[in-house]
């Protein structure tokens, strides 16, 4: 009897997180899907953890109670984030340090934390969800564009250090959908930036109501495995 592959996605109560983890369940993984509040959900076709990427003890236990259960894990989704608005200067280093603290060092926590049971096993593939804000930067979105910046230089260093164990790496790069992203306002707004920041608002917001309401193209994870 072939064991099901185990796919552990991050950020899978909602958006991006939730289309995938549904997704590869049909596909016939066993999926653990994370949220900071686990709720259980009889009607879902894969199981919520609790995990809060920004704490080691979390990530170390989330890890842990897959492991316990399964054996391994096959793949890691890194997909939980979100966005500090605001102009750069309008933004505390408090600010920076925890997008950065989401970002990319909770993605670093679950990589660190997946790679050795992958190098065990002979196989892997780690899939971080990046932005086409990590190619090309917008204004207000400073902070959180860096953060993607940054995740794609360390991801595409990790593809070629891993290669050697048969671990995959992949970035994805959406653009604007029409999910429940969480976007953070400034602490404390500046009124010099207040009708530019109010303009770029307004068109980020009819971007996303032109984009269809569920992330569909996220499908094109299916056909990496």
């Amino acid at each position: 009897m072939t064991m099901p592959r185990i796919a552990l996605i991050t950020g899978a109560s909602t958006g991006f997180g939730q289309a995938t983890a549904t997704l590869l369940a049909k596909q016939g993984f066993r999926v653990f899907g994370t949220s900071r509040a686990a709720v259980p959900s009889g009607s879902a076709s894969y199981e919520l953890l609790p995990l809060d990427v920004r704490s080691d003890l979390s990530v170390q236990t989330c890890i842990e109670t897959v492991l316990q259960r399964t054996g391994r894990i096959d793949l890691l989704v890194n997909n939980a984030g979100y966005a500090q608005g605001g102009a750069l200067e309008e933004n505390t280093i408090s600010d920076a340090q925890a997008q950065f603290d989401t970002n990319v060092f909770g993605a670093l926590r679950l990589i660190n934390a997946v790679l050795p049971t992958m190098r065990h096993q002979g196989h892997g593939h780690i899939i971080s969800i990046s932005s086409m804000l990590g190619v090309v930067s917008l204004p207000y979105l400073s902070l959180y564009s860096s953060s993607k910046f940054a995740l794609e230089g360390m991801v595409e260093g990790l593809r070629n250090e891993v290669h050697p164990f048969n671990i995959a790496v992949s970035l994805v790069e959406p653009t604007s959908f029409k999910t429940p992203f969480v976007m953070q306002t400034p602490a404390q707004p500046l009124t010099d930036y207040a009708p530019f920041r109010s303009a770029s608002s307004r068109k980020y917001s009819r971007r996303y109501a032109v984009r269809s309401n569920l992330p569909i193209s996220v499908s094109a994870l299916a056909t990496w495995f």
